[in-house]
């Protein structure tokens, strides 16, 4: 794994992060978990955004407890504190993490909010399609050119 995306390896378990399909470049990196990880709380220093494909388990983030479901996006801010809440053994759906490192969405957003403060009004939402497509062109991306 790149360093810059490294501290992935001091969080998560080895044995789950051998398992996970990872697209990691300098400043953005996107995984294909196969399995949640829960019962411990941990924050990084970029931002993140979890697309659902399914069922998940119940997290919160900054004491704040979220239901996620298919269709679903949820928005992780540097240092926000988020904790996977163990559940029954019920059976979840896949999902998409994907890794932003702070510098460079704080340069994108300066120039979306044009010099003022950007802000996530909700850290809780729905995605698109066409953020789909653009993931997977994305990824194309980076298997062909690197």
């Amino acid at each position: 794994m790149g360093s810059e995306f490294g501290y992935f390896l001091d969080i998560i378990p080895p044995e789950m992060y051998s398992r996970t399909k990872a697209t990691i470049c300098r400043y953005i990196a996107i995984f294909e978990p196969v399995e949640f990880f829960v019962g411990n709380e941990f924050c990084v220093d970029d931002y993140h955004f979890l697309l659902f494909f399914g069922n998940a388990p119940g997290m919160k983030i900054n004491d704040v407890e979220y239901r996620a479901k298919k269709g679903d996006v949820v928005v992780i801010r540097p240092w926000d504190k988020i904790y996977g809440i163990p559940g029954e053994s019920e059976e979840y759906g896949k999902f998409l993490h994907i890794a932003v490192k702070k510098e460079l969405f704080q340069k994108i957003a300066d120039e979306i909010a044009g010099g003022k403060t950007f802000e996530f009004r909700k850290i809780h939402g729905r995605y698109s399609n066409q953020l789909l497509y653009l993931i997977g062109c994305y990824q194309q991306e980076m298997m062909n050119y690197g």
